[in-house]
C-alpha cells in the first residue's frame, strides 16, 4: 500500500511538473505573467518572467498577498474579489503594481475562479499584462483634464464668493432708492474676476494646436494664480513672489507652459503639511527666463531623485506620477529643461528652464 502510495505522490509530482512547463511556455510564448493564489490572495505560483515585468526574482513572490504588491488605492477592488459570493469566474480589472524599484507599473488583471470537483471556489488564476503606454498625447490629455478636475471644485468656491457678494449689493441697491456708485464699482470688479477664473480654466481645458510665441513669464505664472489662490489661503500658506525682472520673455506655447506651472505649484502647495511659505523667483540669463518654486515641505529623499519624471512614480499616497511626467514632457519640447535641488526635511526647489528664442 505505501508503495502505492508512493507511486502516486511521484505521478502527481511530475503531473504538476508537467503541467507548470506548459504554463511557463504559454507564458513566455504570449509574454504575460501567469500566476495563481488562495482565496485569500496568497500567491502560491507564479512564472519566472515576473522578473521582466516587476523586477522581482519567482520566488520572492510567493507566499506574498498579491494586494500587498498593488497599489493602495487600486487595492478594494481586488479585496472586494476575494470576499465575494458572486459564481462569475472571469474578472478583469486595472491596477497599479508595484516594481522592485519602487515605480508603479500600470496593469491589466485578468482573474480566474478555479473551483474544485464540489464547485467550491479553491483558488484565483490570474494573466497579468502591462497597458500600453504608446499613445502618450492621450495619457498626457487624460492627465490635463484630472488636473482641471480638481482645479475645478476649487474655482466653484472661487466663483460663489463673488456671486454672493454681487447677490448682497443687488439686494442692498433694491432697498436704496439712490444710485450708489461704489457699489457698482465693487459690482463690476467682481464680476471681472468670474470672468478671469472662468477664461483661466476654460483656456486649460481647451484642446489647442501647439502655438509658439513670445510670452511674459510672469503675467504666464499670475493667470495660473488666479486657479491655485485658494488652495493657498486654505492651507494658510504665503505665496512670496521675487520677481528679479518684470519683463522676463520667454518662446512658449501658453497653454502647454501653464500646464506646467499649475502641476508644480500644486504640488508645492500639497508637499507642506503646515503653514509656510512658497516662494517664487523669476528672472533670466542669456538663454533662459527661469521660474524657481521652492516649498517648505518634507523634501525628496536622494534615492528617489532620479526616478522623478517616470511615469507612475510618485512620492504622494493618492498621487499617479503622470502629472510630473507630462511637466518633463513638456519642457522638453520647448528645448528647456526641469533642475530639483531638494533637502530631505526642508524642502524642494523645482527651477523650470524655458528659451528665451526660438531654437535656430
Amino acid at each position: 500500500m505505501s508503495i502505492l502510495s508512493q507511486n502516486q505522490t511521484n505521478y502527481d509530482d511530475k503531473l504538476n511538473d508537467s503541467v507548470k512547463n506548459i504554463i511557463q511556455f504559454i507564458s513566455n510564448l504570449y509574454n504575460h505573467v501567469l500566476l495563481k493564489s488562495t482565496t485569500k490572495g496568497k500567491i502560491n505560483f507564479v512564472t519566472s518572467n515576473i522578473r521582466t515585468l516587476l523586477g522581482y526574482e519567482d520566488h520572492e513572490v510567493l507566499d506574498m498577498f498579491l494586494h500587498d504588491l498593488i497599489h493602495e488605492n487600486d487595492r478594494k477592488q481586488l479585496l472586494v474579489l476575494y470576499k465575494s459570493t458572486n459564481s462569475q469566474q472571469l474578472y478583469k480589472i486595472s491596477v497599479r503594481m508595484r516594481k522592485k524599484d519602487g515605480i508603479f507599473l500600470p496593469i491589466v488583471l485578468i482573474i480566474y475562479q478555479i473551483h474544485n470537483s464540489d464547485r467550491n471556489l479553491e483558488e484565483f488564476f490570474y494573466v497579468m499584462k502591462e497597458i500600453n503606454l504608446t499613445q502618450e498625447e492621450s495619457l498626457l490629455q487624460s492627465d490635463k483634464m484630472a488636473l482641471i478636475g480638481q482645479l475645478a471644485a476649487g474655482v466653484a468656491h472661487e466663483i460663489r464668493n463673488p456671486l454672493t457678494s454681487l447677490k448682497g449689493f443687488i439686494q442692498l441697491m433694491r432697498s436704496d432708492t439712490k444710485m450708489n456708485h461704489d457699489y457698482l464699482e465693487i459690482m463690476e470688479n467682481e464680476i471681472d474676476r468670474i470672468d478671469s477664473i472662468s477664461n483661466e480654466l476654460m483656456a486649460l481645458a481647451k484642446p489647442a494646436p501647439k502655438n509658439y510665441k513670445l510670452h511674459n513669464l510672469q503675467t504666464i505664472f499670475e493667470n495660473c494664480m488666479t486657479l491655485l489662490e485658494r488652495e493657498a489661503i486654505q492651507k494658510r500658506i504665503k505665496v512670496v513672489r521675487q520677481f528679479l525682472d518684470e519683463n522676463v520673455k520667454v518662446y512658449c506655447d501658453e497653454q502647454k507652459i501653464k500646464q506646467v506651472i499649475i502641476n508644480l505649484v500644486k504640488n508645492g502647495l500639497e508637499a507642506m503639511d503646515k503653514p509656510g511659505c512658497l516662494t517664487i523667483r523669476i528672472e533670466k540669463n542669456k538663454e533662459y527666463g527661469i521660474l524657481y518654486i521652492q516649498d517648505e515641505g518634507t523634501g525628496i529623499p536622494k534615492d528617489l531623485m532620479k526616478k522623478l519624471g517616470q511615469p507612475f512614480f510618485t512620492t504622494k499616497t493618492c498621487g499617479n506620477g503622470l502629472g510630473l511626467m507630462m511637466c518633463y514632457k513638456i519642457i522638453e519640447e520647448h528645448n528647456g529643461k526641469i533642475q530639483v535641488e531638494s533637502e530631505w526635511g526642508v524642502g524642494s526647489t523645482f527651477s523650470i528652464y524655458i528659451p528665451t528664442e526660438p531654437a535656430c
